[in-house]
């Protein structure tokens, strides 16, 4: 696609996709880190999607030296955003959004600037640029797109569950006007959108997961008039395409220990795609009873099968009730969801390391684990089913 066709599409439509915008090497390295960046899953939140589901995400103002920051500074995206804003752009955020396997929840119709609207930016001059991380399709809950909604202008927005959605009644009458677009990507593809775009995305009830690497900017001229949740205007340092690659192999063997390769992921039969990694047993335990070799991962002591299920104190396998890739522990307590509330496996809102919580309020609290990650908690009842 030519810089004009680029320009009429949004133009006309609010949107348009680029194929391939990442290499195959490019964004395999980047499934690989996000998989294995413990840090960053466990400071995701959470969104209740309103409908006894939820979506997780991880939100990063600031461009640090990883491979989410160097492809949010890459001259392949940033030079198309000044094209497609009419000038200087710098970063607004970028973020991870986590679809997992089977239980991740859906995204109400919205429209960015919706929200940013309330963060003091006076223009719509936003855009954002999702980078597939997984295949993305219809059935694992793609994005869909209303093409031209975005020259409407701004919807009200209000509350749904944890998510900002737009006016219901407004976006059916939408519905009926405009074309529902199903933005189905293979890894590596990208779709450019208007803040004004209107867009969702149904719950992922697949056996394949569906991550995602958005990055967002801003115009210069458009600097918020007040500091409020994203930056404010920074001049923007690019970077040369090429250096993604070099970041990328940085960044995992930072990830790796004793510079040790990460062994490749295990693949959904489905698709191919890699599934998300598991945790290595706990020292000392046996590994006869795994798939696979231990990885060295994370050193917490949780413990997850090739399958997505946990073991407990008594050899068994549990998962999760809500997300069967946010497992239990051995003790049985969610590894993943360290400060977001679980309605399923807690019926508290945990402000401690996960398995400092108990399951339910009828199981009694455990005393207060040594503090570091390789801290083994007191064994209480298990309320897991089975």
């Amino acid at each position: 696609m030519t810089d004009r066709d680029q320009q009429a599409a949004w133009d006309q439509d609010g949107f348009f996709i680029t194929r391939n915008l990442l290499t195959a090497e490019e964004v395999e390295l980047l499934g690989r880190i996000a998989r294995a960046d413990i840090r960053l899953r466990a400071d995701a939140s959470v969104r209740d999607d309103g409908e006894g589901r939820a979506v997780s995400l991880r939100v990063r103002n600031e461009l640090q030296d990883d491979i989410y920051s160097t492809i949010s500074r890459s001259r392949r995206i940033v030079s198309v955003m000044e094209q497609l804003l009419g000038g200087e752009v710098y970063h607004y955020h970028h973020k991870l959004i986590f679809k997992d396997r089977q239980t991740a929840g859906a995204w109400a119709w919205h429209q960015d600037y919706g929200y940013w609207y309330d963060y003091a930016c006076l223009y719509p001059l936003l855009a954002s640029c999702l980078i597939a991380v997984d295949p993305a399709t219809r059935d694992n809950g793609c994005l869909q797109v209303l093409a031209g909604s975005h020259r409407m202008g701004r919807i009200e927005h209000g509350i749904k569950g944890d998510q900002t959605g737009a006016d219901p009644e407004r976006v059916a009458a939408i519905e009926q006007q405009l074309e529902t677009v199903h933005v189905t990507l293979d890894p590596g593809d990208a779709i450019f959108f208007h803040c004004n775009l209107l867009h969702r995305s149904d719950a992922n009830t697949t056996p394949d997961p569906r991550w995602a690497l958005i990055c967002c900017y801003n115009a210069a001229r458009n600097n918020p008039y007040r500091q409020i949740r994203h930056p404010q205007y920074t001049p923007l340092e690019t970077v040369a395409d090429e250096q993604v690659l070099a970041a990328g192999r940085e960044h995992l063997s930072r990830l790796a220990p004793s510079g040790t390769p990460l062994p490749p992921l295990p693949a959904s039969p489905s698709t191919g795609v890699p599934f998300p990694r598991r945790f290595a047993p706990r020292p000392g335990e046996s590994d006869s009873n795994w798939s696979a070799s231990p990885r060295p991962v994370d050193p917490r002591p949780s413990i997850t099968s090739a399958t997505g299920s946990t073991r407990d104190s008594t050899g068994r396998w549990a998962t999760c009730r809500v997300d069967a890739t946010r497992t239990t522990t051995p003790t049985g307590y969610c590894p993943i969801r360290p400060a977001s509330s679980c309605s399923e496996c807690s019926t508290v809102r945990p402000t401690r390391r996960a398995w400092e919580r108990p399951l339910s309020s009828k199981t009694p609290r455990p005393r207060r684990s040594p503090p570091g990650w390789l801290a083994t908690p007191p064994e209480p009842a298990i309320t897991t089913t089975f």
